[in-house]
């Protein structure tokens, strides 16, 4: 049976992308699912009681909406002001419900809108990274899951005189 973090490491690895939005409720609730198999997990995996787990289920909804980014915004932007101040304002997101096929093959998760409201928040409020590309990519670009974080270098100069 994996942990979390191997299931978290198998989820990264794999770098999910292609998502499908089900239904967006009038109170903001947003459903979507995505295929097991494109998140690097099998029907072993999948049965495991670490996949339900609060952080495990949270990570990998957030990490989702943030790789498809672009598809939530549309129904965020696509909303009449008025509606979007009661559908999305008056509520914030918490967390994530998940659940999986009794197929073992979709996992579909529930989520509310003013999350991609608040990752479009924090994303115009910061701007490209330095030396992040102005388009293109994913926020998993670059990332090494055969082996644990690299460490930066310490930072030898001291800021006290």
């Amino acid at each position: 049976m994996k942990s979390a973090r191997e299931i978290a490491v198998a989820i990264l690895a794999s770098k999910p992308q292609r998502i499908t939005i089900d239904a967006v409720q009038a109170n903001g609730d947003v459903a979507f699912h995505v295929g097991v198999k494109e998140c690097g997990l099998d029907k072993d995996i999948c049965s495991s009681p670490a996949i339900s787990r609060r952080f495990l289920v949270n990570f990998l909804g957030e990490m989702l909406v943030r790789e498809n980014i672009g598809k939530f915004s549309e129904i965020l932007c696509g909303l009449d002001p008025a509606l979007q101040k009661k559908m999305v304002c008056a509520y914030n997101h918490t967390d994530f419900g998940m659940v999986i096929d009794h197929k073992m093959s979709m996992m579909t998760f529930q989520m509310h809108l003013s999350l991609v409201q608040e990752i479009m928040t924090e994303m115009f409020g910061q701007g490209p990274a330095k030396g992040d590309p102005q388009s293109g990519g994913t926020i998993l670009d670059g990332f090494d899951a055969s082996g644990p974080p690299s460490r930066p270098p310490d930072n030898e100069e001291s800021s006290e005189d």
